[in-house]
């Protein structure tokens, strides 16, 4: 079944993309030799936070991150 989504929600999906965007942009630059995983975790964890968001996977069913 497929949902018909409001304009509303379309917005908000369209700044949840371009924010995500932003966020993986900003991680990927960090990614270098000797970078650990958890570190890039952080980096993310850190810039999801400050923009006010949450990360969707971070506790979910317990998964312990925010990247996955």
């Amino acid at each position: 079944m497929i949902t018909i989504k409001t304009s509303q929600e379309i917005q908000i999906m369209k700044e949840g993309g371009w924010l995500l965007g932003k966020i993986l942009q900003e991680v990927a630059e960090k990614v270098k030799p000797d970078v650990t995983t958890a570190q890039l975790n952080k980096v993310a964890q850190d810039l999801v936070f400050a923009c006010g968001a949450k990360p969707a996977f971070l506790g979910y069913q317990g998964f312990p991150a925010t990247l996955c």
